[in-house]
C-alpha cells in the first residue's frame, strides 16, 4: 500500500512538472499570460502541499495498522503458549486421575477392608472376652451369695 502511494505521488508531481514546463507554450496557443500561469502554478503547489499532507496522513494510518497488527501478532503467540500450557495441565490431571483410579483408591480401598476386617476380628475377641469376664463374674458373685448381676444394672 506504502508503494502504491508513492508512485501515485511521483506520477502526480511528475505530470505538474510536465504541465508546468510546458505551460509557457500552451499559454501562448490559448492565450494564457504570466499571470494565469502564477494561479496555475500557486493552485499546483497548493495541491502538492495538500497531497504531501495525505501521503503523511496515509503513512501514519500504515504506521498504526502496524502497531496493530504487532500487538495482534504477539497476542495470538501469547494464546499459543497459553493453550500449549491448558494442554500439558489437562495431561498431568489425566495422569493424576489414571494413578488415582488405578493405583491409589484401590489400594486405600484394599487398605480399608484390612483395617476393617482387623477391627472386626478385635472386636469378636474383646466380645469374646467381654462374654467370658461376665460369666466369671456372675458366678464369683452367686458364690458370694448374690442372686443376679442384671439388678445392678452395670452393665446399662
Amino acid at each position: 500500500m506504502n508503494k502504491c502511494l508513492t508512485r501515485l505521488v511521483l506520477t502526480t508531481v511528475f505530470l505538474f512538472g510536465l504541465t508546468l514546463s510546458s505551460s509557457s507554450a500552451e499559454a501562448q496557443i490559448f492565450g494564457a499570460d504570466d499571470e494565469d500561469l502564477k494561479k496555475i502554478y500557486f493552485e499546483l503547489k497548493k495541491f502538492n502541499a495538500h497531497l504531501a499532507e495525505v501521503k503523511n496522513q496515509v503513512l501514519d494510518e500504515i504506521h498504526q495498522q502496524n502497531k496493530i497488527l504487532q500487538l495482534f501478532r504477539q497476542e495470538q503467540a501469547n494464546l499459543k503458549e497459553g493453550l500449549a500450557d491448558m494442554e500439558k495441565f489437562e495431561q498431568n490431571i489425566g495422569s493424576i486421575k489414571a494413578v488415582l483410579t488405578t493405583d491409589l483408591i484401590p489400594a486405600l480401598r484394599n487398605e480399608n477392608n484390612k483395617t476393617r476386617q482387623s477391627m472386626l476380628g478385635e472386636i469378636e475377641k474383646l466380645k469374646f472376652s467381654q462374654n467370658r469376664l461376665e460369666g466369671k463374674l456372675d458366678e464369683l458373685l452367686r458364690k458370694m451369695g448374690f442372686e443376679k448381676l442384671e439388678s445392678w444394672d452395670i452393665y446399662k
